[in-house]
């Protein structure tokens, strides 16, 4: 049985520091996990008061090691494999966190979550918290599976599968739904018509805005370390080369401006690809996250080459845009729908195909224009919103 919590007792929770439990399938345990936006978003919470736990199924497990490069507090791990057999373990696992943690709310992040979210949402009901749900995860996480057993048609089924799963979750279960993008909003109209919770947008960020001051020192710091110089355009795309990159655009490009210096920040499993183009202008490197930022600040564009197609694409907000922005790059793209390309952001876009070595770089971001693109920005609608319905 359901219990209720009643209007006198969720106007008491407002006196006390909201707590967040997120659920999840994410891999927070590498350095892209630290640094994506569910991390992000954690830390600007955290820093408003807001107390974040998580508790984490991943394919394979969780091993203590990996637990401690998480952001935020784990409170408690399993397997994915045990959550698709109903593990009893796993669901008295996640019964003791949501005791331990009494969180008024808990976000569900992970498409997988919802193939049994009949059980995940009384779980979590009766715990008398209330359910947000993280769009992002699950779009991005359906585009990672473009070929099942070599099939693009099994692909297709298995994301079908997933996405009545998750419209069942949303409909019945879903309080609030976190997005990073306004074309979300016509996702839902289209294709999830029975969501009638309320929805927040809270877009990709970064921690804190770089000075003019802070830009021109890393500008020059790292011009001079990675050898480039102001009479040369200097172009870098920074990221993974996966699934919903549109590559051939990307070497397209790199092969077309051999006047250009292009620098690929990418893992070390990518260079290979790269070094195959055989081009003495083009570089592959990989550089650390706390590094990373002040060495974008050396080019002048940054490459963001999505698909128009798809869903993961149709309304993703890359993390990667807003870090360049905040380097005061201009942003070189194919993603003519994207819904960044709008606002403050659109200012700093270009066509891929329009660019020449010559081309004037558009007028870059002020600090003070940045600062909404900040994760400590992004999250204060969210709290509103959390505290409005706990």
């Amino acid at each position: 049985m359901r219990k209720k919590t009643t209007k006198t007792q969720r106007a008491g929770k407002g006196n006390k520091p909201l707590t967040l439990l997120v659920i999840t399938t994410h891999n927070l345990y590498t350095e892209n996990g630290i640094r994506s936006q569910i991390g992000g978003k954690t830390r600007a919470l955290e820093k408003q008061g807001v107390r974040v736990f998580f508790f984490c199924t991943r394919f394979g497990g969780v091993i203590p090691a990996m637990r401690k490069q998480a952001p935020g507090r784990v409170i408690g791990a399993g397997a994915t494999e045990q959550w698709l057999r109903q593990s009893p373990r796993l669901l008295h696992k996640l019964t003791a966190a949501l005791a331990t943690t009494k969180p008024d709310w808990v976000l569900v992040s992970g498409v997988w979550l919802c193939l049994w979210g009949d059980r995940l949402g009384r779980i979590i009901k009766n715990s008398g918290a209330r359910i947000s749900f993280d769009m992002h995860g699950p779009v991005e996480e359906i585009a990672e599976y473009q070929r099942v057993g070599g099939s693009r048609w099994l692909a297709k089924l298995l994301a079908l599968w997933l996405a009545r799963a998750e419209h069942r979750f949303l409909a019945r279960w879903t309080d609030l739904l976190e997005t990073v993008s306004h074309n979300a909003l016509g996702y839902l109209r289209k294709h999830r018509a029975g969501f009638k919770g309320k929805v927040c947008l809270v877009h990709c960020g970064f921690d804190k805005a770089l000075s003019e001051q802070q830009h021109a020192r890393y500008r020059k710091q790292w011009q001079k370390r990675l050898g480039l110089d102001e009479t040369r355009s200097a172009v870098v795309f920074a990221g993974t080369l996966s699934g919903w990159q549109n590559k051939p655009a990307l070497f397209a490009f790199a092969r077309k401006h051999e006047e250009t210096r292009v620098f690929f920040f990418v893992p070390p499993r990518h260079h290979a690809e790269i070094r195959a183009l055989e081009l003495s202008h083009a570089r592959a490197d990989f550089l650390p996250s706390e590094q990373l930022q002040q060495a974008l600040c050396a080019f002048d564009y940054g490459l963001m080459t999505r698909q128009d197609d798809g869903i993961a694409n149709s309304f993703a907000f890359p993390l990667k845009v807003s870090e360049y922005a905040n380097a005061r790059l201009a942003i070189l793209t194919t993603a003519h729908k994207a819904s960044w390309r709008r606002g403050l952001l659109a200012k700093a876009c270009l066509d891929l195909a329009s660019f020449d070595a010559h081309t004037k770089v558009p007028a870059r971001l002020s600090q003070r224009a940045l600062q909404t693109l900040t994760f400590d920005h992004m999250v204060v609608d969210l709290i509103a919103c959390y505290r409005v319905h706990a």
